[in-house]
């Protein structure tokens, strides 16, 4: 198959980072026998082959584009690009934006196949950009429903979202790990850098905004005992609320900001960790979950769709419903106390990403889903 995975809204990816989604399918499908190409957004045109190892290189296309806001947007060059190539299938991501509606259309005339895969579970909370994005959904997005010849979805919650517009089938299409980016990671001694040698250690590792939860994690460290100490990696629009609430409960010894890291820093923070945190409101996967899980570092997460997807609760992880600081923190404590039941999960989480959530696994759901798409 000759598959075009296309981006259809303004975000531009950094094909350098471990979670380029586009990235790692097109490598999977590669190494399956198929072509693949990706077309993205970018702010200059561009053209570059991506090597696989012993295999074709993925060729990607950046086109520039302008735009009204991320849906409304138009992406330079694609006709020609897709004339170029002749796809037999095209992977498009959401069903919402101008540029869904543009390749759904493509697709119809030239006789290619077309399949979208959806992220988000609800629609944005924002009393304005709700009322666009329903308007925008009930005529672009039905329309495009309507005309594609597939439909994934990057989690089950995914998928009900996408039933409440059209009664269709949809595929499990989960995002895989990309492990081939860790393999040049540095090694860091973080404990002894940080003076944590013989402390417990709880991660987070993301952006620190409202629908993230960092302040809850704040509320968290004032009720563990004194050996229990917070790693922070990332910033984002909560960082000072963040750093005054530790200076506000004097916890500047025992919460640690680190920053945006590097990804071949990663690795080691992660293997230094003793458990995983992810207390987010919303979230549409969840990739650290996959990395934590990879170095075998237990996780405790709230539940979203990334996390029912993701964890076997109790079994390679820990999912807790609500935002409650009492069953947090008797949630860490237990896991870290209980060193049998730490241990198994440990070996447990490592084991679902090798065995089920690397590129080269999810690629097989993808691939499920393009040829019913092929055969309808």
């Amino acid at each position: 198959m000759r598959i075009v995975i296309v981006r259809t809204s303004t975000h531009i990816v950094n094909l350098e980072t471990y979670n380029c989604q586009e990235l790692g399918l097109a490598k999977a499908l590669i190494r399956k026998g198929h072509e693949a190409f990706i077309i993205t957004p970018d702010k200059k045109t561009e053209h570059l082959q991506i090597p696989v190892e012993g295999k074709k290189d993925v060729a990607v296309y950046k086109v520039k584009f302008f735009s009204l806001n991320k849906a409304v947007c138009w992406h330079q060059n694609v006709t020609k690009i897709l004339n170029q190539i002749k796809p037999d299938i095209i992977n498009m991501n959401g069903f919402t934006s101008t540029m869904c509606l543009y390749y759904t259309l493509w697709s119809m005339r030239h006789k290619c196949k077309i399949v979208t895969i959806q992220g988000n579970y609800d629609t944005t909370q924002k009393t304005v950009l709700k009322q666009l994005e329903l308007l925008a959904t009930y005529t672009i997005g039905k329309y495009v429903l309507n005309h594609v010849d597939g439909v994934g979805g990057k989690t089950l919650w995914a998928g009900k979202f996408v039933q409440r517009f059209k009664k269709t089938p949809v595929v499990l299409t989960r995002i895989g790990l990309d492990i081939s980016k860790f393999e040049h990671a540095k090694y860091i001694d973080w404990r002894k850098d940080l003076g944590i040698t013989d402390k417990k250690v709880l991660l987070y590792v993301g952006v620190q905004e409202p629908r993230r939860n960092p302040l809850f994690l704040i509320d968290i460290m004032t009720k563990l005992p004194e050996e229990y100490v917070l790693l922070l990696v990332g910033d984002g629009p909560s960082i000072n609320y963040v750093n005054q609430s530790i200076a506000n409960n004097h916890l500047q010894s025992r919460i640690f900001q680190l920053g945006k890291l590097s990804q071949d820093q990663l690795p080691s923070l992660y293997k230094t960790a003793d458990l995983f945190l992810l207390p987010s409101s919303y979230e549409i996967y969840g990739m650290v979950l996959l990395e934590a899980m990879y170095f075998g570092l237990p996780v405790i997460s709230s539940l979203t769709a990334g996390s029912d997807c993701i964890i076997e609760n109790d079994i390679d992880g820990v999912v807790i419903n609500k935002l409650d600081v009492q069953e947090w923190t008797r949630k860490i404590h237990n896991m870290i106390e209980n060193t049998y039941k730490y241990e198994s999960m440990k070996i447990a989480a490592r084991h679902k990403i090798e065995n089920c959530l690397t590129w080269d696994k999810t690629v097989n759901e993808f691939i499920t889903l393009y040829i019913k798409a092929l055969n309808k």
